[in-house]
């Protein structure tokens, strides 16, 4: 049996989490969500981890829902398909909720197709390095459905609400070039060089200060919920935190002695 969830570490402290259901288009499944979510918590916390990758195994990232588990639940009634798939739902709720709190940045590292589910994880990334082949969909509407995976919450904050609206009440299809201009996407890069981009982002992230970086991506997710007082009075809480730690006294030399810094290592 296939391994649904892939993962290592590499030297540099970059976890990379790979979905591996590449002949299914790494479409969800129970299993696949289940192990992310165990491998987000045993994340969580580790310091050694400075960095998380989501990529897809083969030539996509995620499309979406099982289509085969989706078909199951149209054979029971009413009452029991509504409760089969809240049920599916709120098994891969908390990865959405853990990717936002988790202090790492994550990185998604995408090609192919990006479609329903798919797009809430991209979303929950902080950073999205995306390949000139990718195509990127909300297809829930195509199957009656609503949006999931916390993308209505991301999308109106990522590119307005009038864009949200027209990518998910029409399930448009768009391309890599156009993800770039709405702004769901960083970068977009040749295929044959997304993992070397990601690298390139997920090594400056790891070297970068842990402390720093977790209570910037703190802050910014906190902006959209927050009024000007409260988000200043999070700066100040979160200064004062990054202060408290070498990395802040090694970034002052380093900017009195005109060099690069070298934060620390766990």
């Amino acid at each position: 049996m296939t391994t649904p969830l892939l993962y290592e570490i590499d030297a540099d402290g970059i976890a990379w989490i790979t979905f591996n259901r590449p002949a299914a288009r790494n479409a969800t499944s129970i299993e696949m969500i289940d192990a992310l979510h165990a491998k987000l918590l045993q994340i969580d916390g580790d310091s050694t981890v400075r960095c998380v990758v989501l990529r897809g195994a083969g030539e996509h990232f995620v499309a979406g829902a099982d289509l085969g588990a989706l078909e199951a639940m149209t054979l029971l009634p009413p009452q029991e398909r509504r409760a089969a798939l809240q049920a599916r739902l709120a098994r891969s709720a908390p990865v959405f909720s853990l990717i936002e709190r988790m202090e790492q940045p994550f990185v998604a590292s995408v090609r192919g197709a990006v479609a329903g589910g798919g797009v809430g994880l991209m979303l929950a990334c902080d950073l999205v390095v995306a390949a000139t082949d990718s195509k990127f969909v909300l297809a829930q509407i195509k199957a009656g459905l609503s949006p999931d995976g916390g993308s209505s919450w991301h999308l109106p904050r990522a590119i307005g609400m009038k864009r949200a609206k027209q990518f998910a009440l029409l399930g448009q299809n768009i391309d890599a070039q156009t993800a770039l201009s709405w702004g769901l996407v960083n970068w977009v890069v040749p295929p044959e060089e997304v993992h070397e981009h990601t690298l390139r982002v997920a090594r400056r992230l790891a070297s970068g200060p842990a402390r720093g970086l977790a209570q910037a991506k703190h802050l910014l997710n906190s902006a959209m919920r927050s009024d000007l007082a409260e988000q200043v009075a999070l700066e100040t809480h979160s200064m004062g935190v990054c202060a408290e730690t070498g990395d802040f006294v090694e970034g002052v030399q380093a900017a009195r002695q005109k060099r690069a810094p070298r934060f620390q290592k766990p």
